[in-house]
């Protein structure tokens, strides 16, 4: 697998045989580009966060492209690389503090774990989550959380004008106790779905 270059070069071969991955990859297709994709991503984590998230998001969106219109295997032994394309560009979210972004990016490798029975996938992308956790338990990230959900909308007056819409209202209600539980995965869902109605709404 491309990703084990990482571990077995150092220094400036390392550097060398990234940047002749960056001017090859194009040329590669599927599965063999996917992994090309998540070994950039992984290497410019640290290096080129720029860069990375590049790498990160042509690979979740190969890898949607690939998974969705075909019945594409992986070797069991070899963890799903779409899978691993949503936590690598999910842990350089956090690194730059797009908490929203990278817990979408973790949610979706566990979702993809839980449905591949991958102990390994599934135990990593809950490593990642509880880390996440960890960052945003306090009202100031929690509050942008909100903020990047709603960030489009004028709140104070959307609200004013849908105070009577009860699908509003209870999707809002569902939010707010999932993210006081700590469940900001149901929060955040319950939140788009309000935000939906919001956008949606006649005012």
């Amino acid at each position: 697998m491309l990703n084990l270059l990482i571990c077995s070069l150092t220094g400036h071969a390392q550097q060398e045989q990234m940047e002749a991955l960056e001017a090859s990859y194009k040329k590669r297709y599927g599965l063999e580009k996917l992994e090309a994709l998540n070994t950039l991503t992984q290497y410019y984590r640290k290096v080129n966060p720029r860069k990375s998230i590049k790498y990160g998001k042509l690979a979740v969106q190969l890898g949607e492209d690939i998974f969705s219109e075909s019945d594409q295997l992986v070797p069991a032994e070899h963890e799903h690389p779409l899978a691993v394309a949503y936590l690598h560009l999910g842990k350089v979210m956090l690194d730059k503090e797009r908490y929203y972004d990278a817990q979408l990016g973790f949610a979706r490798s566990l979702e993809l774990g839980k449905v591949l029975e991958s102990d390994t996938t599934m135990t990593k992308a809950m490593v990642m989550l509880d880390s996440l956790y960890a960052v945003v338990d306090s009202t100031e990230i929690k509050q942008g959380l909100f903020s990047k959900t709603f960030g489009n909308l004028k709140i104070g007056k959307v609200f004013n004008t849908t105070v009577n819409d009860l699908g509003v209202q209870k999707e809002m209600k569902l939010a707010v106790s999932n993210e006081n539980r700590g469940n900001l995965i149901k929060a955040i869902g319950h939140y788009e779905k309000a935000k939906s109605l919001l956008l949606n709404f006649p005012y």
